[in-house]
């Protein structure tokens, strides 16, 4: 048994998913960059620093390292500048044109960043730019406003190129967080501004510190933008200066490439480790299972000039340098303008017919696509195993896949070529699986946190109601979890998709005369051939992923069917539960303690006590959603829960409508309620009279085709209470399913709840913390409080014979009252008195239901308690009152309750006089109560 344990815990299928990724990262990327950081300090004979010292005795490489520094930072801080108001504006308000403007703002990242940097060449050039031309004619400058071989014009085109980065990231964030979150600071008085600065700020701080950090790396790992720009400036940058040195080819340039590799790696794993510890552990699971809508700020007066603004950033950063692209693709003579004469689709051609272009993009394509899959495939894995498994060695490629994220381009390409060349037994240089790999190591960690961030926002429920209903983990995952996810596992897979296929830095360094990629075809061709054909590449680059986006953004609209559904009388079997001596407990904090107790056929029994009690946590242990710390929970006369024995929730035959109702927004209310009997490989004219039947009793008859977002609260509700009790389950258990419905309509679904209940003949336990809830609906109740049974009764008994102070206070309204019993007589501390023959002495607690207490206009007789109205509250059918008594040297407040119509005859301030029918007396120690009547 011990030996069959250890190998379940160490050769599961979880284990073998994460050694498997594991394995691939440390071959494919730890050893690379250990061994880029051993050949980096040792010099052949013993190690130093002599490489370290060699190169930064050098004023271009200081030079390099300041311009990197200073490029890439800025670029981070304008980029989120730039990317959080476009984000809120586009998200969270009415701005006119809102899916137009997000398309032209994400259009950036769907080119190479190069491709900015051609365009803004031909805008910004000193000499002959056409903006430039453009301004100094219209002003009658001496000299050009601008030039773009500057540091400032490499900024420029930085963030111009790499704030969609954090455009995506901030967007997405914005579109998950629950809009309740900023509704209660308006609601509160906040104004949008207010509200915007106070709430929605800081919940997305580490998104805004996470699209910075994608900023950073991106700009300052990227080759071609300060190549294109940097050179003719002599700005030059760290990756410039390591392809400078790879290109020499010399073993004393192949080391110096490597020490500044391992320098600009050391810098973007600071970034790395410091936006981890700003963002720390803060995320927020923002979407349940019931459906909501976003809020939209009105931007009022404002609406008008905030379009005109962003549409005037729009044709500044997107729409002018694309243009200038295009226009150029169909330029015959750059030096004179644009004109009919001028224009000739010669380029053109040769882009669709040239055979080495061609070739290169189906390079690209293959590649890109190759680890697009495969970095989806890993996503999907590495995302269920961090939000839904508890696997310690999960966080292991976790990290890895970050670390490479964080690595530079151009030193995992120079890592790849001293690794990867037959040294360690694999030669993979000089064909595509190396382009491959390295796109997968730089570009999976966009993927997986796509996936990751949407898996963590559908709440558990959701994948729980699969569960209960009879899924296994893996259909649970294909039915419910990846259908929900699917739009971001496209995204995710578009996320590296792109950047793989027009990527430069690490294909400079990493193609041969047979892998040459469209990127590197094209910044040959901007560098050393002709402008006019790589801006018909870059043109055509353009198209194509338009083109590619709205395939797959079609393909993400398609309809996910549930089988349809028979006709069957829906009496359900009855089923008992029995729990024995059952302990849950999360580290040290004991949530559940010594519980005991059985749940006989056919009961409703609610499990009642405030936030905190262990209710929920019950329930659970119950459905097989939580293992008890101890103890056995059986249902009839199977053992479900114990130390040797667990039956997971899938295989307990149990109906579960949750809190959040986890009705799944992807399916119709007809599917959601089929889904259990689908699970169950139900005959398709079975299913369907089966939902038909159950959708009738819950009111629902004719809303099967509705989506839940066209649904109220109260009809939400009922979906779930249906796809419990479809499949006729043993047991049905309820978790404060009407917490989230108006007054009215909780009352009225009380009433349904047990109309069901007694057509079904199922074994209900129900948890709440509204004691008329359970007061209306249930058998018995259980009360709870801190894990532990305070009481179990029928609600009549509860209410009139409270086990102690707390069950008395808990269940209904009581006034206490301190005293001292002897002799016959209870003398309280407030210096009056009441008549007692009960057998306790001592310090007591005087428990008084305020119906049971009449009040009087006038003075009483012996053993009345006196006091004065402090406050009346009309309620319609009573009348509430606050007596304050009178007393020597404390004072209480009663609480005490009459009919309705005598609203009137006693005054605020009115002497009163209070006789008490009934009362309980509570030990002060023990709490042994004692009714008195």
């Amino acid at each position: 048994m011990k030996y069959a344990a250890i190998k379940k815990e160490f050769f599961d299928g979880k284990t073998l998913l994460i050694t498997a990724i594991v394995a691939f990262l440390v071959i494919f990327h730890v050893l690379p960059m250990g061994y880029l950081l051993f050949k980096a300090f040792y010099n052949g004979q013993e190690f130093s620093l002599e490489a370290f010292t060699r190169i930064y005795t050098s004023s271009l490489n200081w030079n390099a390292l300041y311009n990197t520094l200073v490029s890439a930072g800025l670029a981070m801080i304008f980029g989120v500048l730039l990317a959080f108001p476009l984000a809120w504006l586009l998200v969270r308000t009415n701005l006119y044109g809102r899916t137009f403007f997000r398309t032209i703002f994400v259009m950036t990242y769907m080119v190479p960043p190069y491709v900015g940097a051609m365009a803004w060449l031909r805008l910004l050039n000193p000499r002959v730019g056409t903006l430039n031309v453009f301004l100094t004619d219209l002003f009658g400058l001496a000299e050009s406003p601008f030039s773009i071989y500057s540091i400032a014009g490499l900024v420029w085109v930085l963030t111009t190129f790499y704030y969609p980065y954090a455009f995506i990231t901030i967007s997405r964030a914005l579109e998950k967080m629950d809009p309740s979150l900023e509704e209660a600071a308006r609601i509160s008085g906040a104004s949008p501004l207010k509200t915007l600065f106070t709430v929605t700020i800081p919940l997305l701080s580490p998104s805004l510190v996470a699209a910075g950090l994608l900023v950073f790396i991106a700009a300052a790992s990227c080759y071609g933008i300060p190549s294109i720009i940097g050179a003719p400036g002599q700005i030059d940058t760290i990756s410039t200066r390591i392809i400078d040195y790879v290109y020499v080819g010399s073993p004393e340039s192949l080391t110096e490439a490597t020490s500044l590799a391992v320098s600009l790696m050391l810098i973007a794993n600071l970034v790395l480790f410091v936006s981890s510890f700003v963002c720390g552990r803060k995320e927020y699971t923002t979407v349940s299972g019931k459906s909501t809508r976003p809020m939209l700020v009105e931007l009022g007066s404002w609406r008008v000039p905030l379009t005109v603004i962003v549409s005037l950033f729009a044709i500044i950063v997107v729409v002018i340098p694309f243009v200038t692209v295009a226009t150029t693709s169909i330029t015959l003579n750059l030096g004179e303008p644009l004109s009919l004469e001028n224009c000739t689709t010669r380029y053109w051609e040769i882009v669709c017919t040239r055979k080495g272009i061609l070739a290169t993009a189906l390079n690209s394509l293959i590649a890109a696509s190759a680890a697009a899959t495969a970095g989806m495939l890993i996503s999907c894995i590495m995302a269920w195993l961090l939000t839904r498994s508890e696997s310690k060695a999960r966080h292991i490629p976790d990290f890895l896949i970050t670390l490479g994220s964080g690595t530079p381009s151009v030193v995992i390409a120079l890592a790849l070529i001293m690794t990867m060349s037959g040294r360690f037994g694999i030669n993979i240089y000089n064909t595509l699986t190396i382009l491959i790999i390295a796109y997968l190591i730089k570009y999976l960690m966009m993927g997986m946190r796509t996936v990751v961030s949407a898996i963590r926002q559908i709440h558990p429920s959701l994948e729980e109601a699969a569960l209960i209903s009879g899924a296994q983990k893996l259909r649970c995952f294909w039915d419910i979890t990846l259908p929900l996810i699917a739009p971001s596992v496209v995204a995710g897979w578009f996320l590296i998709f792109m950047p793989s296929f027009y990527e430069l830095t690490m294909s400079t360094l990493l193609y041969s005369t047979d892998t040459k990629t469209i990127g590197y075809e094209l910044f040959t061709y901007q560098t050393y051939h002709s402008q006019q054909t790589a801006s018909a590449i870059a043109t055509a680059i353009l198209l194509l992923v338009i083109l590619v986006n709205c395939i797959l953004h079609k393909l993400t609209k398609g309809s996910f069917s549930i089988w349809p559904t028979k006709n069957e009388q829906w009496k359900t079997t009855m089923s008992s539960i029995t729990l024995t001596a059952v302990y849950k407990s999360f580290g040290k904090n004991t949530v559940v303690s010594d519980f005991s107790a059985v749940f006989q056929d056919h009961e409703f029994v609610t499990l009642l006590g405030p936030s905190g009690c262990g209710k929920t946590t019950l329930l659970r242990l119950i459905a097989g959603f939580e293992k008890p710390s101890s103890g056995e929970i059986k249902i009839d006369d199977r053992v479900v829960s114990s130390s040797k024995h667990f039956v997971p929730a899938n295989r307990r035959g149990i109906g579960m409508v949750f809190q959040s109702y986890a009705v799944w927004p992807h399916m119709t209310v007809f599917e959601n309620v089929a889904y259990p009997l689908t699970i169950e490989g139900r005959p398709k004219a079975e299913i369907s009279q089966r939902v038909a039947d159950i959708l009738d009793a819950v009111h629902l008859g004719q809303l099967g085709e509705r989506f839940p977002h066209e649904l109220s609260g109260g009809q939400q509700q009922r979906v779930a209470l249906g796809r419990a009790l479809v499949s006729n389950p043993h047991l049905l258990l309820l978790d404060e399913p009407l917490s989230n419905l108006d007054a009215k309509l909780r009352e009225s679904m009380r009433y349904e709840i047990l109309d069901v209940q007694k057509k079904s003949g199922i074994t209900v336990v129900y948890v709440t913390h509204d004691q008329m809830e359970a007061m209306a609906m249930s058998d018995r109740v259980i009360i709870l409080n801190k894990g532990k049974i305070q009481q179990v009764d029928t609600p009549i008994g509860m209410y009139r014979h409270p086990a102690n102070q707390f069950v008395a206070d808990f269940v209904g309204k009581s006034n206490f009252l301190h005293g001292v019993a002897e002799k016959g007589r209870i003398y309280l501390n407030n210096g009056q008195m009441l008549a007692y023959s009960g057998e306790k002495q001592g310090p007591v607690i005087v428990a008084v239901r305020p119906e049971h207490i009449s009040i009087r206009n006038d003075h009483g007789t012996y053993g009345t308690l006196q006091g004065q109205v402090k406050h009346s509250c009309y309620l319609g059918d009573i009348v509430d009152y606050s007596i304050l008594l009178q007393t020597k040297s404390t004072q209480d407040l009663v609480r005490v309750t009459a009919p309705g119509h005598t609203y009137g005859q006693i005054h605020d301030g009115a002497s009163v006089s209070l006789d008490i029918a009934e009362y309980l007396v509570f030990c002060e120690e023990k709490e042994e109560r004692e009714g008195v009547a």
